[in-house]
């Protein structure tokens, strides 16, 4: 059993990276031409990840204290449901987003703001998802430091990549996406 869940869980995540990496060329393809493009937090949310792996890879081999002492079939069924669920709320929110959605924070011509689906209880559901996974994914560390390491380096990523992307979104949607941030929280449902 714990053999199947283990394929089941590196099947899951490497379907997860398929899927963005098939959904960010097609985006690509249909988006309208960007006026505004910056790509410097794609590196930061990449390198915050790739960081977060090694310093959590440390961890699990030197914190032997914090090592979570179950099964680990107790720790792989969780992971993976989280895994498809923050996945599937992130794909949701890109289906949502549309020609507006890209790999890179970007205003294209055209660009609206989008107030549907998880949009109208998230300013950005789609970086929600992708932690809610990373949460779940951390659990195969079976350490709490290695959990702890790998889910707070990609979420240092992912604010700074939230805080990148609300100045550009201000600035090339101006007076709308204003209304809407000031209506919509960030990440955290009626938190932030």
């Amino acid at each position: 059993m714990l053999r199947i869940l283990f394929w089941v869980f590196q099947a899951s995540v490497l379907a997860w990276i398929a899927a963005e990496v098939i959904l960010q060329v097609r985006q690509w393809r249909q988006g309208g031409k960007a006026k505004t493009t910056e790509w410097r937090s794609f590196g930061v949310i990449v390198l915050s990840i790739v960081v977060g792996n090694l310093l959590a890879g440390q961890a699990v081999r030197r914190v032997h204290a914090l090592h979570i002492a179950v099964p680990y079939a107790a720790l792989l069924v969780p992971a993976i449901l989280l895994l498809w669920l923050g996945a599937g709320y992130r794909l949701w929110a890109i289906h949502t987003l549309g020609r507006f959605f890209r790999g890179v924070v970007h205003v294209q011509e055209g660009h609206e703001v989008v107030r549907s689906g998880p949009y109208r209880h998230l300013r950005h559901p789609s970086y929600a998802g992708a932690l809610l996974a990373v949460v779940g994914i951390g659990l195969i560390w079976a350490n709490v430091a290695s959990w702890a390491l790998f889910v707070g380096c990609a979420l240092a990523g992912v604010l700074y990549r939230i805080r990148v992307e609300e100045r550009v979104l201000h600035d090339g949607l101006g007076a709308e996406y204003a209304d809407y941030a000031a209506h919509t929280r960030r990440l955290v449902p009626g938190i932030w």
